[in-house]
């Protein structure tokens, strides 16, 4: 809803900083727990983020792409937006605040950095900042022809669509679609497993075609002659194929773009906009209009 936030932080994002030894008893640990398995307990990403900023002083960002780079369930939103919640950027001035007595609790006396944490940090007022909400975004899917020559481009934003719209007798040409000079900047243990889930894409599918550039996926559109390509919706953070300039190329050759939406979160996002509470109080509504219960 508010894109300008993710884009400050792109902007940012040559702020790295891969952590050293602490000596901190739980932060060592973790970090190497990271690197090696590519996950993070979501409570151990909280705490570990609030030593990040407020004990080591580094800058949430650094942690923020450090985070981008070696987890393997890495997301844009829940990424950025959890370590500017910690900061007190998402509330203003409520920061999280790691405490030794909490972290012994929760994992059950492994951890106890008594004396060696700031567990009482103090905001920074001069770095917060406000954010307009987008006014352009459209939670309607497109109308588009059935009966047309349909091509459908699985990648990562969405790897079973083929699925879905099948479920929704739609009938298509299947193209797999994977840029490994696509943030080149992950860890190998993350490459591998995104590579590793092509590849088990491509197994599962009895035909397909694979691109690994927009250029090589505009000659097959257009050697198929198809009336439209649909997409993977794709949210902020996740672009890759929702640029102008893209759009206009396929449109120069009388292809027309369709970002397809999930029903699941169609109905859902117009309630994301302003925190969880609000939102789970719809819960009810959106299980019943997806025909959960």
């Amino acid at each position: 809803m508010r894109p300008g936030v993710y884009q400050d932080y792109t902007n940012a994002q040559n702020d790295t900083d891969l952590p050293a030894k602490t000596g901190i008893k739980c932060f060592d640990p973790w970090t190497e727990e990271l690197i090696e398995t590519g996950y993070l307990h979501n409570h151990a990403r909280m705490w570990y983020a609030s030593i990040w900023i407020f004990t080591l002083r580094k800058s949430w960002i650094s942690g923020a792409n450090f985070f981008k780079d070696y987890l393997l369930d890495w997301c844009p939103a829940s990424n950025t937006l959890g370590w500017r919640w910690v900061a007190g950027l998402q509330t203003r001035g409520k920061i999280y605040s790691a405490k030794a007595d909490n972290i012994k609790l929760f994992t059950n006396n492994k951890f106890f950095p008594k004396g060696e944490l700031n567990e009482s940090p103090v905001f920074d007022n001069d770095i917060w900042k406000t954010y307009e909400t987008s006014s352009d975004i459209s939670f309607e899917n497109q109308h588009f022809p059935t009966d047309e020559n349909i091509g459908l481009i699985l990648n990562k934003n969405d790897l079973t669509l083929n699925r879905y719209l099948t479920k929704k007798q739609i009938e298509f040409e299947c193209c797999v679609f994977y840029d490994p000079e696509y943030q080149t900047s992950k860890s190998a243990s993350v490459q591998n497993f995104e590579s590793g889930l092509i590849n088990e894409l491509c197994l599962e599918l009895k035909n397909f075609h694979f691109c690994q550039n927009k250029k090589a996926l505009t000659s097959w559109a257009k050697s198929k002659k198809f009336k439209c390509l649909i997409f993977p919706f794709e949210t902020v953070g996740n672009k890759y194929f929702m640029e102008n300039s893209f759009i206009d190329e396929l449109r120069s050759q009388n292809i027309e773009p369709i970002f397809y939406m999930r029903d699941w979160d169609r109905y859902a996002f117009p309630y994301a906009k302003k925190g969880f509470f609000p939102f789970k109080k719809n819960i009810p509504d959106l299980l019943a209009r997806n025909g959960v219960i």
